[in-house]
């Protein structure tokens, strides 16, 4: 039969080829494939989960990577609980009701009534969901937290902190110096959702100081009327790192 199909569409000018998906060729449809390709080789990842909202990423991981170390941060109280309801089960995700960002200290946290809106910088009128509450947080650095906790490296940094990514990574000083970070995957808002919003800009210059290099965007999604990128999701892989 296929040869027969073969020979028809021969005819009309068209060849039927079998395609074989290379890992690594083909990269942007899949965060987390794209990120076990790079991972190839390592069966227990660590991760750190910075925003971990409800768990949502954490088993998007443990779907791709079931034997990977996972941190997962989430500073708003409420959410925090859910968050460790929902990873209970496994041994090897720890929950921490922290804020990370670039400096040790209580900071306001603004709890939107849609958790996934909620952030340490105030919202405006393009964000959705009401505050529906305020509350002094916990917040320390990356660099701190590996260094009391005895971390020398991490795989896969994913920060998803509604317009504080920047305040993140300045907090991971050492660990981009000293090349300890081999993936970031972050989320970049283009538009105004927040007040003192960071520019994309600062994030790229800051990523390639630190020799990042980009691989690809995902889940983008667009403003409308206007068709122009609102957010979306974005993979770095360090260049001196060897994949």
């Amino acid at each position: 039969m296929k040869k027969i199909i073969k020979s028809i569409f021969e005819k009309i000018g068209y060849e039927i080829r079998k395609t074989v998906f290379i890992p690594g060729e083909r990269m942007g449809i899949d965060p987390f494939n794209d990120i076990s390709y790079f991972l190839r080789g390592n069966p227990t990842p660590l991760f750190f989960d910075v925003g971990g909202n409800e768990g949502q990423t954490v088993l998007q991981m443990l779907k791709k990577f079931p034997n990977a170390t996972i941190h997962s941060f989430e500073p708003g109280s409420e959410t925090f609980q859910t968050l460790q309801n929902n990873i209970r089960s496994f041994k090897a995700v720890r929950a921490w009701n922290l804020g990370i960002g670039a400096e040790c200290k209580l900071q306001r946290f603004n709890e939107n009534a849609f958790s996934s809106m909620s952030s340490f910088l105030p919202s405006t009128v393009e964000t959705w969901g009401d505050i529906k509450k305020r509350s002094e947080v916990n917040v320390q650095t990356l660099d701190l937290f590996c260094r009391d906790n005895n971390i020398c490296n991490i795989d896969l940094l994913k920060i998803d902190t509604q317009g504080y990514e920047y305040e993140v990574l300045l907090g991971a000083k050492r660990l981009l110096l000293e090349k300890n970070i081999k993936l970031i995957y972050l989320e970049v808002i283009f538009s105004g959702m927040y007040k003192n919003l960071p520019l994309f800009s600062s994030i790229l210059s800051l990523l390639e100081q630190y020799k990042y290099s980009p691989v690809a965007f995902y889940d983008q999604h667009h403003k409308h009327p206007e068709r122009i990128l609102h957010w979306c999701d974005i993979l770095f892989v360090h260049q001196q790192i060897k994949l």
